[in-house]
């Protein structure tokens, strides 16, 4: 699965992956419709080290949203 076909799948899911700016580092935060923002522990560096990040972020959250619709059909 690419990046472009993951960030379709969450945002039909209404699933958005953002960094956000903490102190001196850079995090990944996870919104999910109108519920509150989740942010990663893990410090990043800025560049490409943040969009790495995002780019994984939204591919294991799309596995994991095919993964839900499958058992649910089942």
């Amino acid at each position: 699965m690419n990046v472009t076909e993951a960030c379709g799948i969450c945002f039909k899911e209404q699933i958005k992956v953002y960094p956000v700016k903490v102190g001196g580092t850079w995090r990944i935060e996870v919104k999910t419709g109108n519920n509150k923002p989740i942010r990663y522990k893990k410090p990043l560096k800025e560049g490409s080290d943040t969009s790495n990040a995002m780019a994984k972020t939204y591919i294991f959250l799309a596995k994991k949203i095919i993964k839900a619709k499958n058992l649910t059909l089942m």
